[in-house]
């Protein structure tokens, strides 16, 4: 596995027998990773799984998403080809597909009409994504875009705040106008493990089990967590726009930390695609989403990350 020298590693330790310290903006350390890797690889094959990437929407990030969701796949890929890498499985991301418009849900074919947002995200995704497929055939890639995971999360990650901010009942009241089409952890990491194993070679594999607004997300949740519904309104698409422009006004003087200018035009779109050609052609089988949110919800609360009920 590959990590930083400041990753936490904690909840890896038990399952990993190696790591291999490099940031993914230095292309000799990658070099090191991956000739060490086929070294420990001996005469087996040797297989790259890219998950990688920083997810951000504030303006002053756009450095850093370009290096690590750009930058950092051309150094993977260099890097693999010179150490003889035979085959890629490319994490990358559902806003890659696009948002969906007049309630027909994304397939892995549709040309990606998220440019609009103008988010620096999703530009840095659909870029890395792009050296993937244009990668010599000899790396044999192929590439999923998962949902949003949900699966039990540490404490300062975006799923952790939240699921903290529903059970304090500082998130729900009001839910954004948008959606998202949502996957469980396990579900995902087994969507990977079959595309390296089964998957066409240049193919996209969406990775979705359903498609929830996100004034559904926040009633399943709140139903779990504090055993109500805690959404009073949906916010009209129109005003949701007008709150979008009033907050970009105000970042021009200071960006707030989470709900950012590209944040909310996230929100406000569907990003509904279909997983039918990973279910077809993978053998993928995700799980229901009500079963991953409570598995979910139950090992949080078990850590202490979330109030009992």
């Amino acid at each position: 596995v590959l990590c930083r020298p400041t990753s936490n590693r904690s909840g890896l330790e038990s399952m990993v027998s190696r790591f291999h310290v490099a940031d993914l903006g230095d292309a000799e350390a990658m070099g090191r990773a991956l000739h060490s890797a086929r070294a420990h690889a001996d005469s087996e094959s040797l297989q790259v799984v890219h998950n990688a990437a920083l997810i951000s929407y504030a303006r002053r990030d756009r450095t850093r998403l370009q290096v690590a969701n750009v930058e950092g796949v051309r150094n993977l890929l260099e890097a693999s080809l010179a150490a003889g890498v035979q085959r890629i499985v490319h994490v990358s991301s559902i806003v890659t597909s696009g948002f969906a418009e007049g309630g027909v849900a994304r397939v892995e074919g549709d040309e990606c009409n998220a440019r609009s947002l103008a988010v620096d995200y999703v530009e840095t995704k659909l870029a890395g994504e792009g050296l993937v497929l244009d990668a010599p055939d000899s790396l044999n890639v192929r590439v999923v875009q998962p949902g949003a995971i949900f699966g039990p999360v540490e404490a300062g990650s975006n799923s952790a705040r939240f699921l903290v901010g529903m059970a304090q009942g500082k998130i729900g009241a009001l839910a954004p106008p948008g959606g998202m089409a949502v996957v469980g952890v396990r579900d995902c990491a087994r969507g990977v493990r079959l595309a390296l194993e089964r998957g066409r070679s240049g193919e996209r594999y969406l990775l979705t089990e359903s498609y929830l607004s996100n004034r559904e997300l926040f009633r399943e949740v709140g139903l779990r967590l504090v055993g109500r519904d805690p959404v009073r309104a949906v916010v009209p698409r129109p005003l949701w726009r007008c709150l979008g422009a009033a907050v970009r006004a105000l970042s021009i003087v200071h960006e707030p930390k989470f709900t950012t200018p590209q944040a909310m035009r996230m929100l406000g779109v569907e990003f509904n695609a279909s997983g039918g050609r990973a279910r077809r052609e993978l053998g993928w089988d995700p799980k229901p989403f009500g079963q991953v949110l409570d598995w979910t919800l139950g090992e949080m609360r078990r850590r202490g990350l979330l109030p009992s009920r």
